[in-house]
């Protein structure tokens, strides 16, 4: 699920839980990117390169759009690919 990480509320942050319950309950997999560990944990770039990865290796990708959110706006590129 591309989703906003840092910039999102508490309010986005239930529904898009929410949403990864129901997509389970389908039987899917799902990577939430909210639950990777912090880009100073891991590395930035690193980051990046994992999302870019699940997204390519994924069939379907959900995404909510928060206009601030800054990561978000790389993974909707790697989504593109």
């Amino acid at each position: 699920m591309l989703c906003s990480v840092r910039n999102a509320t508490d309010e986005e942050k239930t529904y898009l839980l929410d949403c990864k319950r129901r997509i389970k309950e389908k039987g899917f997999k799902v990577h939430y990117f909210a639950e990777t560990p912090p880009g100073d944990e891991i590395g930035g770039f690193r980051i990046v390169m994992d999302h870019c990865n699940e997204i390519l290796n994924s069939r379907t990708v959900h995404a909510y759009f928060n206009p601030s959110s800054k990561g978000s706006k790389y993974d909707f590129r790697s989504s593109l690919i």
